[in-house]
């Protein structure tokens, strides 16, 4: 679509150009995801109080507001920094599927939020790899990878793989 000298493609919008990015794109891309970790990483004991009771994280002199604000600048400075770059719907899988899908696997904050992490990390590397010899957007691969994760975990769950008895069944037979 071209209207008046500013050209909008609102297919690269929702689906990315994960592969087309400039050296420009990928610095602040990088540049961002640095910048959320640190803030993470320094306000991890607020966000842990914050995320699991509110109401307790003020009474421990956690100021509920300010990080609720911090929290969705972080999220709306990140959607719009990668939109252009992986596309809308590649955020939107990235941000809910490996969390729902860890939140089924792990027990704890910690340990939910290292397999979400690494379902990303395995899901975005498989959907690349996957895409270029198939001639298929990397992006559509990324996003059926992260579907099937959480449909196999879905599976699981509810054939009890994931059930303490059975999964302190399987370490005693370890």
């Amino acid at each position: 679509m071209h209207h008046h000298g500013f050209t909008i493609d609102l297919f690269s919008f929702l689906f990315g150009s994960v592969l087309l990015n400039t050296v420009n794109d990928t610095l602040s891309f990088v540049g961002i995801s640095c910048g959320v970790i640190a803030i993470l990483i320094a306000f991890r004991k607020q966000l842990l109080h914050f995320t699991f009771d509110e109401e307790q994280a003020k009474v421990n002199g956690v100021s509920v507001e300010k990080l609720n604000y911090l929290f969705i600048a972080i999220a709306a400075v990140t959607v719009i920094i990668t939109m252009r770059l992986v596309g809308i719907l590649l955020i939107s899988a990235l941000i809910v599927l490996p969390n729902i899908t860890s939140m089924m696997m792990g027990k704890g904050f910690k340990k939910t939020m290292m397999i979400s992490v690494s379902l990303s990390v395995t899901a975005t590397i498989s959907g690349i790899i996957i895409s270029y010899p198939l001639n298929l957007a990397p992006s559509g691969c990324i996003v059926m990878i992260l579907v099937s994760m959480y449909v196999g975990a879905l599976l699981a769950k509810r054939s009890g793989l994931f059930s303490k008895k059975t999964m302190s069944h399987e370490i005693q037979r370890l």
